[in-house]
């Protein structure tokens, strides 16, 4: 999920020790200033400090965005240039080169789709890092699992704490790590895990499901109340995409083990209605006709039926010739149709097929603890206005619940680039951010909640 800036942006490392150069001190220090993309300016915080190995570490973080951010990653300093790069979801990657003059660092980043130019200015020294990272190990089915705990460093004895769960696509926790950052600035502890499969070779089939996920969760969670200095009675989940039906499916169990539930992008909808809407999204872009979008939908429909009958001769017959006929239509390709049906054994065995018809709402239909869902009119991967209506009613106790969905944005409730109108000669290009509303909502809700 989110994850990005615009995923949404994530946590890093520090340099290696041996990384600096011994020719002039690095540039430490509380740096503020802009980065200037198509002419627009966007307020920029970094804060360079030295470890207590004398190893570098960086944060950035967005002063319009509640302290959005994230902390650098393969940081290092050969006077008079500072580089680093931020890891986003799906392989991208942000790279960062700093000039160092003074109390200036003046540069550049870019990334696949967007360069922007860097300028700041030292300011003071850099504070001290608000939060601890504490590195935590956990036993699950799985096998041993590795996670960061984010601490304020503030004069609260018991912390209230958040457990953050992952989308599909984001298995790693760095990916999550900018959420885990940004609630605990805010006072919130924060626990980040890498999923069973973040080592896992990329296109494998999955062979775990939403219970083994939600198992791994619940073994985290155990793992982050047993904490000494977390409240064990204000400890809640938040998911993004998957991540909120994983979060729906622990904190619905009997024992209620989470104390509130965050769902950013919640399905409210079966796989199978997931992956039509991104189909349907996909052909709608390139241009398809009606009849082709139709014959897409035929193909989708009875792909669904075999699935939930792999047995019938009569299913199977007509799905084959259906595939078969789709697959050579030049359409196709644009689509997530499988170039053949799946057999009995991987419709037992990989949890795409196996789950296909599985209804989230079932879920969040056994949660009775406060729940906060957020959705964006533009998610691209779910029907949002649907899975909004659909949970409304079932998510958590009524009168402490809410339901927001927020113009225009997008999986990751971001507002993409865009470019408006500021007069009738001239136009105004926009960042991506976060959409008004979500983060300021989503943090009073929180607070709300961990003050109880």
């Amino acid at each position: 999920m989110l994850t990005g800036c615009w995923a949404l942006l994530a946590l890093g490392a520090c340099s290696p020790p041996g990384g600096q150069s011994t020719e002039a001190a690095p540039p430490t220090g509380h740096y503020e200033g802009t980065f200037t993309a198509n002419g627009t300016p966007l307020r920029v915080v970094l804060d360079v400090r030295q470890d207590t190995t004398q190893a570098l570490q960086a944060e950035v973080y967005f002063p319009e965005w509640l302290l959005l951010g994230f902390s650098a990653e393969q940081l290092r300093y050969e006077h008079p240039q500072l580089s680093f790069v931020h890891r986003q979801p799906e392989g991208r990657t942000m790279q960062f080169s700093l000039r160092h003059e003074g109390n200036f660092l003046q540069g550049a980043f870019k990334t696949d789709s967007l360069q922007a130019e860097v300028l700041l200015i030292r300011r003071d020294q850099a504070p001290p890092r608000p939060y601890r990272e504490v590195a935590m190990r956990w036993q699950t089915a799985a096998g041993p699992t590795t996670g960061t705990l984010l601490i304020p460093n503030d004069t609260v004895l018991l912390h209230p704490a958040v457990l953050l769960l992952h989308g599909s696509n984001a298995p790693h926790q760095h990916e999550l790590s900018s959420y885990a950052s940004w609630l605990a600035r805010h006072g919130i502890a924060t626990l980040v895990f890498d999923r069973r499969d973040a080592r896992a070779p990329k296109n494998r089939p999955p062979q775990f499901g939403l219970n083994d996920l939600a198992a791994d969760a619940a073994a985290a969670l155990r793992t982050l109340k047993q904490n000494p200095e977390i409240d064990s009675t204000r400890v809640g989940l938040w998911g993004i995409s998957q991540g909120a039906t994983v979060a729906a499916l622990v904190a619905g169990q009997p024992s209620r083990p989470a104390a509130f539930v965050v769902g950013v992008s919640a399905p409210g909808m079966s796989l199978a209605d997931v992956v039509q809407y991104q189909n349907e999204e996909a052909l709608a872009k390139q241009g398809a006709t009606k009849a082709e979008q139709a014959q897409a939908w035929r193909t989708f429909e009875a792909l669904e039926r075999y699935v939930r009958r792999p047995t019938s001769k009569t299913e199977t017959a007509k799905t084959t010739e259906l595939l078969s006929s789709a697959l050579q239509q030049p359409w196709a390709r644009f689509t997530t149709l499988p170039q053949q049906l799946p057999d009995t054994a991987a419709i037992r065995t990989n949890s795409y097929w196996r789950e296909l018809n599985y209804n989230p709402r079932d879920a969040w239909q056994a949660v009775r603890v406060p729940v906060l869902l957020q959705y964006g009119t533009h998610d691209e991967r779910l029907d949002a206005r649907a899975s909004a209506e659909r949970l409304r009613l079932a998510a958590g106790r009524r009168g402490t619940s809410l339901v927001r969905v927020y113009a225009g944005a997008n999986h990751e409730l971001i507002l993409p680039a865009t470019t408006v109108a500021e007069g009738e000669a001239s136009q105004q290009w926009q960042w991506p951010r976060p959409v008004p509303g979500y983060l300021e909502e989503q943090l009073e809700w929180l607070l709300e909640r961990a003050s109880k």
